[in-house]
């Protein structure tokens, strides 16, 4: 840890020229109602990506191979919006990865990640289809809770220097159950949110949201359908919770043009039982998520030169969090991460990140040994964008 920490502040040290406000982890294309508006001579907007991906995956010795290992990632990537109207779009996003991984097959994928009509009405901003959602999306290191799609709509209503968001619709257990090794709902399920975010001043920002996801199936299985835990209750107090609300507050506090510090906590509501602490020895940790992170300037900023860099601490509880945006800290985690993003040329970024963690609940019996095992990552990026 010590060499870790010393790495850390060796890199948040280094300087550059930097303009705005960032958020790591954030999808460059997020929110795009901020762009110019389209014509009718030109009324067809298309960009692309291309990321090389390598996750680098080691921990103790009990710890199981399905829960990570290193992968190797190509994924292309194709964006477009179409003027059909004033100030109204169809927006989408094609999506292909090649997956190569030590412990199965080569994986190949292609889908229309999103999917969705937008527009305004005066100055509030409509979206229905199959849209991006993101939590805290003003602050540096949102998307504690959620970074995935859902299919149905989102109103985004500005008043003074505040955004409110209200978003409802069907979210798969595909699009924000990829990382865990349990689900927390059987099938699809319905989710509801409420957002608010805005400046307090020039340095400090701040954000707060509730978050519902709602299964009639409830309770918690196996990939394979399974009760999670032998008898009774099993992981939820209720035995058949149906509901896992997280509710979530945060804030930015820029020092500087260079420097933001930020925070970020949620909590589900959904309680684990005491049977479930027991038997699977899972911790009530679990029901919470957080986030700190010192950031140096601007990982957003496409400037050829621009250097950022961060160092965080992170937790992501199984019922704290739906589908985290953090390249290091996976569910059911917590550790330190320190990561640097580098923009060799206004179309090629380069991005190294390194996360020092362990589990948060134990996965085996409670010997001294083999509590709680250790985590270690790495993450090395390449993205090229036209």
């Amino acid at each position: 840890m010590k060499k870790f920490l010393a790495t850390a502040a060796v890199l948040l040290m280094m300087s550059a020229q930097v303009e705005a406000a960032a958020v790591v982890g954030q999808d460059d294309w997020e929110d795009l109602t901020e762009q110019e508006e389209l014509s009718v001579d030109k009324p067809l907007e298309v960009h692309g990506k291309i990321k090389l991906e390598r996750k680098i995956f080691s921990g103790t010795k009990d710890y199981p191979t399905t829960f990570g290992e290193t992968k190797n990632i190509a994924e292309a990537q194709l964006d477009w919006r179409l003027r059909f109207a004033p100030r109204w779009y169809i927006k989408g996003r094609l999506q292909g990865d090649r997956i190569w991984h030590k412990h199965s097959d080569r994986e190949n994928k292609l889908s229309f990640k999103q999917l969705y009509a937008e527009g305004k009405i005066g100055v509030v901003t409509l979206r229905g289809g199959k849209i991006p959602i993101f939590d805290a999306l003003n602050l540096t290191n949102g998307g504690l809770v959620i970074d995935s799609e859902i299919t149905g709509g989102q109103v985004r209503i500005p008043v003074g220097d505040w955004k409110i968001y209200l978003s409802g619709g069907v979210i798969r257990n595909d699009d924000y159950d990829l990382t865990r090794t349990t689900t927390i709902f059987r099938t699809d399920s319905t989710y509801l949110s409420l957002q608010a975010e805005g400046n307090l001043n020039e340095n400090f920002s701040v954000a707060a949201g509730v978050h519902n996801m709602h299964n009639t199936a409830g309770g918690l299985s196996l990939p394979s359908g399974a009760p999670y835990s032998p008898g009774g209750k099993g992981f939820f107090e209720s035995g058949t919770e149906k509901n896992n609300t997280v509710f979530t507050v945060g804030f930015d506090y820029r020092f500087n043009q260079q420097w933001t510090l930020g925070g970020i906590y949620a909590a589900g509501t959904a309680e684990i039982t005491k049977q479930a602490q027991q038997n699977s020895r899972e911790s009530t940790d679990e029901e919470k998520s957080y986030s700190v992170q010192l950031t140096y300037g601007h990982p957003e900023n496409k400037s050829a030169g621009n250097f950022s860099a961060w160092l965080a601490y992170r937790q992501a509880g199984r019922v704290g969090s739906y589908r985290p945006a953090y390249k290091g800290v996976g569910f059911g985690e917590r550790g330190a991460e320190v990561g640097i993003r580098y923009q060799a040329l206004k179309e090629l970024a380069f991005e190294l990140i390194y996360f020092d963690g362990k589990k948060v609940s134990r996965l085996s019996p409670p010997v001294p040994d083999k509590n709680n095992p250790k985590i270690h990552k790495w993450y090395l990026g390449a993205e090229y964008s036209f």
